[in-house]
């Protein structure tokens, strides 16, 4: 928003009386002019409307010289206000189940590659956020600590595999690791979105206990159940090899629903892909940014912009001047 504002108003009042005086002088001259010279032919061809105009344009260059003068004496300036946005950022902790069945085709290609490209598209969304990423299967460790760096954390999320740790599914220990990754976050809003297949099998701390300590510490957790229920086609080995096998499938949603709870924050199932992606837009929506606006007002003086049309007209009315003397003398 801009306001233009007079800081001596008082002397716009002047124009229009500069003006009147001026009409009214111009008046008295040209019938003092007119007495002077008492030929008919020459006052009737000197009343052309035309003619009367060419020749009062110096006046006016006149007129708008010193009414431009008097807006300077009455210092404008522009009062300029709008408001920046700042985006407090999140810290955002994606815990990642790796473990051996995290390779079932119910996902093509598998779970694990349809859980990382839509990390990586969630990644993308969070512009001001900073990110860590957090893998565990019986074992967990901090893969990425808290970045700005979408790049690098994207990168990150391209190398995950399976078979880097003892196999199983220790979720509990998930979440305290993820919870160690905020630790020396001075954020007001910490999360976690922890996804899994499985049920805890592994780990000293329980889901449920390490989700009471990240109550303490103001962090809310986001879970996410990913597979079909029942069997599911699984490599032998958890590093991807061997034939395929068929498994029996146990998602833990009771847990997944309490960890959520205990938190704040909600649970999601995934049983496709599409689901996956809509659980993962949710999850964005709800973790919403703080916004500060704060309004800056900016000043800017505009007298010396009319100063220097001032000029330009006083010098445009000289050079008429001594034309029409030179054409009419």
């Amino acid at each position: 928003m801009s306001e233009i504002v007079f800081e001596n108003v008082w002397y716009l009042y002047l124009i229009p009386l500069l003006t009147l005086f001026f009409l009214l002088l111009d008046r008295a001259i040209n019938k003092r002019k007119s007495l002077q010279i008492p030929s008919i032919e020459f006052l009737s061809s000197k009343s052309n409307f035309f003619y009367k105009i060419y020749l009062s344009t110096p006046k006016i260059f006149r007129i708008v010289t010193l009414s431009s003068l008097l807006i300077v004496l009455s210092n404008p300036y522009i009062i300029r206000t709008f408001d920046i946005e700042k985006v407090i950022a999140n810290n955002i902790v994606l815990a990642l189940d790796i473990s051996g069945s995290m390779l079932a085709n119910d996902f093509p290609p598998n779970r694990l590659q349809t859980a990382i490209n839509k990390a990586i598209e969630f990644v993308e969304k969070r512009k001001s956020d900073r990110i860590s990423i957090v893998v565990y299967s019986a074992e967990s460790f901090v893969l990425v600590p808290l970045t700005f760096q979408k790049n690098f954390v994207i990168e990150q999320l391209r190398s995950i595999r399976t078979g880097i740790m003892q196999d199983g599914t220790a979720i509990g220990l998930g979440i305290a690791t993820a919870i160690n990754a905020l630790e020396n976050s001075t954020a007001k809003r910490k999360s976690i979105i922890l996804l899994t297949d499985g049920v805890n099998n592994s780990g000293l701390i329980t889901p449920l206990e390490a989700a009471k300590i990240a109550l303490s510490k103001n962090i809310r957790i986001y879970t996410v159940g990913i597979g079909s229920i029942g069997k599911a086609m699984v490599p032998k080995y958890s590093d991807g090899s061997g034939p395929f096998v068929s498994v029996d499938i146990h998602l833990d949603e009771e847990t997944l629903k309490k960890i959520a709870d205990i938190t704040g924050g909600s649970y999601f199932y995934a049983h496709n892909e599409i689901s996956l992606k809509q659980n993962y837009d949710k999850i964005n929506d709800l973790v919403e940014n703080e916004k500060i606006v704060t309004k800056i007002t900016k000043i800017e003086y505009i007298s010396k912009y009319f100063l220097f049309l001032s000029f330009v007209l006083l010098f445009i009315e000289l050079i008429l001047r001594l034309w029409l003397l030179r054409i009419f003398p």
